[in-house]
């Protein structure tokens, strides 16, 4: 399944090469004494799963307008981590607590539009992304979160970190 980029809410497919490459190593690097070898890890559950089943379907959504002093309170009210921009429903951009808490601290503008300090490059999944495509993609690009969005890329959840974790956990 194809990986999306957002830019100003325009959809492209993008593919991860390291999702479809084969290792081809036939020989193990060599231990240093005392190191034991990486075994490589695998889901504990069948590769069957996907973004569809773990993903938070009951997003919080704002508008790219919001104000920032907004997005704080739910921020701290809802205790979440992300929030998806959006205008009519079409992904537009992604802001972070932490894009927006470094304003409160240096007392910048609150009253600012979340347009100005969101990300307008947002890295999303389609519904039917296998989980294990998802956590390798998320490790590899250093992101915490991947909204999901559905054929006509109307964002439909939020898959995070936490919900791998839980999807693990709970088997």
């Amino acid at each position: 399944m194809p990986f999306y980029i957002i830019v100003d809410g325009h959809v492209t497919k993008h593919t991860f090469d390291y999702l479809t490459q084969a290792t081809s190593r036939r020989l193990d690097d060599t231990l240093i004494p005392g190191k034991t070898p990486q075994v490589k890890k695998t889901l504990p559950r069948d590769s069957n799963t996907f973004a569809i089943e773990i993903m938070t379907k009951d997003i919080q959504s704002l508008e790219q307008n919001t104000p920032t002093d907004e997005a704080l309170k739910i921020f701290r009210s809802k205790n979440l981590h992300h929030l998806p921009i959006t205008k009519k429903g079409i992904l537009k951009g992604l802001v972070s607590d932490r894009d927006v808490l470094w304003l409160e601290k240096f007392d910048v503008t609150r009253n600012a539009s979340l347009s100005k300090y969101m990300s307008k490059t947002v890295l999303c999944c389609g519904e039917e992304t296998p989980i294990s495509d998802l956590a390798k993609v998320m490790v590899n690009e250093h992101i915490s979160a991947l909204p999901v969005i559905d054929k006509d890329a109307k964002l439909v959840g939020i898959v995070t970190h936490h919900d791998i974790l839980r999807w693990i956990y709970d088997f």
